[in-house]
């Protein structure tokens, strides 16, 4: 993650997205430990307790636990990862979809331009 943080959402809300983006894109697979506590607010240059409270925020989204001495691990629970995984795809589509449509284009041009660029890397008319 850049450590350029957007001032305007509270930093622990970034890490949290960060770890779920990871968790979602299986650079932290199923069952990995996590970066402890100490490693994450160095590497990001932030406050140690800006990064329990994102960890808290994931645990209590069933994304990982935390075992006592041990440190937290990535939930073993696939089902719950793609779940959020749909959820983002779902998300990300909508507001993609929401921009062309408000650019006038309508839901027939919005999947005919996706389809051409999926099939031709660019978009021709």
């Amino acid at each position: 993650m850049n450590c350029d943080f957007d001032n305007n959402i509270p930093i622990y809300i970034q890490v949290v997205k960060w770890l779920e983006n990871e968790i979602i894109s299986s650079r932290l697979s199923p069952g990995d430990k996590l970066p402890s506590v100490r490693d994450l607010a160095n590497q990001f240059q932030v406050n140690p307790n800006t990064i329990q409270r994102a960890y808290r925020e994931i645990e209590q989204k069933g994304l990982c636990h935390t075992r006592r001495g041990m440190g937290s691990f990535v939930t073993d629970d696939k089902v719950k990862i793609k779940k959020l995984l749909d959820e983002f795809v779902s998300k990300e589509i909508s507001d993609f979809t929401d921009k062309m449509s408000k650019m006038g284009l309508s839901d027939f041009d919005i999947k005919k331009a996706i389809e051409q660029y999926l099939n031709k890397g660019e978009i021709n008319d």
